[in-house]
């Protein structure tokens, strides 16, 4: 199935999804915390199938066939040079920000627009604005007072100590507020030209919380390379990480995730 501009909704679920077990054992007193294990496999299809799910958040199919036709380039060439980001920091924060996208829509159930990587400029900057945008399904035109938006500041940690990733997010709570609007205009303008009629319509209800309140839930997400969290949170409380500000928490880990962050990115422009 080809992914083009028009419809990035229909992205299918990838298979690499049914890696990511909930660890309901684990939590943080003061917030509501869901932490998922990344249990994956070394399996060249199914990475193959995740670089591929990662290049359609920065060009869709559709595009890459039209930007690469008569400039002497092939799409890996043209991938490598334009479009898919190459300093371990930027490949790190987009990972983390798509996976949160992604665990928010394939496995907690909520919708996700895919415009934060879309359309850059330069490879490796990325948009400002909020990290990740989420809500339930609902229905624009009967706006409701119920109907939630959901705000998420991500931080990557693929080499880092879980502690110092939390205190990084929980030192960023608040600032999501701020951007929301901006965040939320950008998003629509990007749909609208993209003829995703069905995303504009969706935001253009959260623009509009003069005219119809909205329930706004403010979220912090990690993700981290370690293989086993248990006893690491044990008996903690959100204030000692810093993160009593947000009304979600949630935490991915894997082992060796940087590793996997290099594997998956070296495929995307294959």
């Amino acid at each position: 199935m080809s992914i083009n501009a028009n419809n990035i909704r229909d992205l299918p679920k990838p298979s690499f999804i049914n890696w990511m077990a909930k660890e309901e054992s684990i939590s943080l007193h003061g917030v509501d915390t869901a932490c998922y294990r990344l249990d994956y496999e070394v399996d060249e299809a199914a990475l193959d199938e995740w670089a591929l799910h990662l290049r359609r958040h920065y060009v869709r199919d559709d595009e890459l066939a039209a930007e690469t036709h008569g400039i002497g380039r092939t799409p890996s060439e043209y991938l490598k040079e334009f479009i898919i980001p190459t300093e371990k920091r930027m490949r790190t924060g987009d990972f983390a920000e798509i996976l949160v996208s992604d665990m928010l829509q394939f496995v907690e159930g909520y919708e996700s627009p895919r415009y934060k990587h879309y359309g850059r400029t330069a490879s490796n900057a990325s948009e400002r604005g909020v990290d990740v945008i989420a809500y339930p399904a609902f229905d624009p035109e009967e706006p409701k007072a119920s109907d939630e938006l959901i705000l998420v500041e991500v931080k990557s940690g693929a080499a880092s100590p879980l502690r110092e990733v939390l205190n990084r997010v929980g030192a960023d709570c608040g600032k999501d507020e701020a951007r929301r609007a901006m965040t939320l205009n950008y998003i629509r303008q990007r749909s609208l030209r993209s003829k995703d009629d069905r995303t504009a319509s969706e935001i253009a209800r959260f623009l509009m919380k003069g005219d119809h309140s909205y329930k706004s839930t403010f979220a912090g997400a990690v993700t981290v390379g370690a293989k086993d969290l248990e006893g690491k949170l044990d008996n903690m409380t959100a204030e000692e990480f810093g993160v009593q500000g947000y009304d979600r928490l949630f935490i991915i880990h894997a082992d060796k995730l940087m590793d996997l962050i290099e594997n998956v990115y070296d495929r995307c422009t294959q």
